[in-house]
């Protein structure tokens, strides 16, 4: 899918270099580089133009972020459903239903939701690299954030790895916590022996988590979660190890028939800065029906 982005040179931006525009408009070294290795990726005026060449006031500047022919080749285009939230040229964002996985793997190479939106594209006669930036276990539903081009891609996960995205979770956990609010900061590494299972550690990585209670029913408790860090597991490893395991969570608790698809995990909000309109935005996505049937 090509993305073209195209900027004048304002006045203050006179006589600097093509360089330091870019990194005025947040492309990191490594983003420069693959503009440069991309055929007139980088153009001033409609030509071809170098980092140390110097702009002038009213100069376009022309960026190829990227091409019409890029594509994951290895990920088959399978029609599903899509609940798209929010499309830009450089955004995508979805809300994931539980079941089904963010991308293919052994035993789901036709089913994960990258094969969906794959198809998505081309019925709309597009390429399309998939790039998912904050990425949910199978189990999980609620809001993600796909790149549509590696700039996009670039800055969402300098983001996260900054903090500055905001991800709120809407949980349902077996019992009441005790507090019922509060912040758990106990470091998570993977169980010895096993690839997917995570547990508790000493030895493990930092991993904080910020929870309040909304209400208790039916023996369950309703929280909101904000993370702080974003480890493997770390909601479900964190309120297991807590004694309150999220309700239908085979691999930390029990799973409940009334929940098949997976566990009581929702991403309900992701806040983000948005690289090219530069401005904050933020999504939200209401607790699945099956999930509020429980806690009901």
């Amino acid at each position: 899918m090509e993305r073209i982005f195209t900027t004048v040179i304002s006045q203050q931006q006179d006589g600097q270099t093509v360089a330091s525009i870019l990194k005025q408009l947040g492309f990191s070294n490594g983003m420069v580089r693959r503009l440069k290795r991309i055929p007139n990726g980088i153009q001033l005026n409609g030509k071809h133009a170098k980092t140390p060449d110097i702009a002038q006031t009213g100069d376009q500047l022309r960026l190829v972020l990227e091409t019409a022919d890029a594509v994951s080749e290895h990920i088959v285009p399978v029609k599903g459903e899509l609940d798209i939230v929010y499309e830009d040229l450089d955004l995508l964002i979805l809300n994931k239903p539980a079941g089904i996985p963010v991308h293919p793997s052994q035993g789901h190479f036709e089913d994960s939701l990258a094969n969906r939106v794959m198809a998505y594209y081309q019925n709309q006669g597009l390429n399309f690299v998939f790039r998912a930036v904050n990425r949910l276990d199978r189990g999980t539903s609620g809001l993600m954030a796909v790149a549509k081009h590696s700039f996009t891609q670039d800055a969402l996960c300098s983001q996260m790895g900054e903090k500055l995205m905001q991800r709120s979770y809407l949980a349902i956990v077996c019992g009441t916590p005790q507090p019922a609010s509060g912040t758990i900061r106990l470091p998570i590494a993977r169980e010895e022996g096993s690839t997917i299972k995570r547990i508790v550690s000493p030895n493990g990585v930092e991993a904080i988590t910020h929870y309040q209670t909304i209400r208790s029913n039916n023996g369950c408790s309703l929280l909101r979660i904000q993370l702080e860090t974003g480890r493997t597991h770390q909601i479900r490893v964190h309120f297991s190890h807590l004694g309150h395991p999220l309700a239908g969570d085979f691999l930390y608790g029990t799973q409940l028939p009334e929940l098949p698809q997976g566990h009581a995990l929702h991403s309900e909000q992701l806040k983000l800065y948005h690289p090219i309109l530069r401005k904050w935005m933020v999504f939200t996505a209401p607790l699945p029906k099956p999930l509020q049937q429980l806690i009901d």
